[in-house]
């Protein structure tokens, strides 16, 4: 901002030049104040102002956020802005590299083929060499054609009887989901029993499961393209006689 001195603040010097590092690189203007005193008329410091551009980060040209794509390849391009350098990787989460993972290049685009077809979400980080040093990422993001394949719980067999307090529970991913949450409750929907952190894993450990032979509801969610979904199954709690 005019005025502002964030960036760097000189002391007072008879010099005429002043190297300043530690300028940011991810693109907007830099204000620079100059203070000077001038004896006459009135013996005051006096001060002229300059903005200057920074250098500016890459930016991603197509294909844009969001975009389906029509077939099983696709090129990602961007504007270099002021960087040398890339390194391009494509997952199948944010900052995965899964499905591309580029080395250092000059280039300003990649051209990906064979990419998986299931409707699902693909995720773009470009980081980038700019001044001396790697920054980034830049990220965008884009969706592949098809039909997702939903997940499905794998262990223990849905409809079945617990057998320990504690259990592993695991799905199958399928394919275009991810972001999964665990939750089980005494009731539809309700998480009074088992509340999991979200992960790109495919299964999650619930303790605390009561041995009273109760009905237990587990509720998984997923994410397709940025959406929450969920799919219910029902589970018999173990008692006291049938524990190891």
């Amino acid at each position: 901002a005019w005025g502002a001195s964030d960036i760097y603040n000189g002391s007072q010097t008879t010099a005429t030049s002043a190297a300043v590092t530690g300028i940011p690189t991810v693109g907007g203007v830099i204000f620079a104040t100059l203070y000077y005193y001038q004896p006459l008329p009135n013996g005051a410091l006096q001060h002229v102002y300059a903005q200057y551009a920074e250098s500016a980060a890459p930016s991603f040209i197509a294909p844009g956020p969001g975009v389906t794509l029509t077939g099983n390849s696709t090129t990602i391009s961007w504007n270099p802005g002021s960087a040398t350098l890339f390194r391009l990787r494509v997952g199948t989460g944010a900052g995965a590299s899964d499905v591309y993972k580029g080395s250092s290049s000059t280039a300003t685009s990649v051209t990906l083929t064979n990419l998986p077809e299931y409707g699902g979400t693909l995720f773009a980080d470009l980081d980038y060499y700019v001044n001396g040093a790697w920054r980034g990422a830049v990220e965008t993001n884009f969706i592949t054609p098809g039909t997702p394949v939903l997940p499905s719980m794998t262990t223990p067999a849905p409809g079945s009887i617990l057998t320990t307090s504690s259990v592993t529970f695991t799905w199958d991913p399928g394919h275009g989901s991810n972001l999964f949450r665990l939750r089980l409750g005494s009731s539809l929907g309700a998480d009074d029993i088992f509340n999991g952190t979200p992960t790109e894993g495919n299964s999650a450990l619930a303790t605390g499961i009561p041995t009273t032979g109760v009905r237990i509801y587990a509720r998984l969610y997923y994410s397709v393209n940025a959406r929450s979904h969920f799919i219910d199954y029902i589970y018999t709690a173990p008692t006291t006689s049938t524990l190891p």
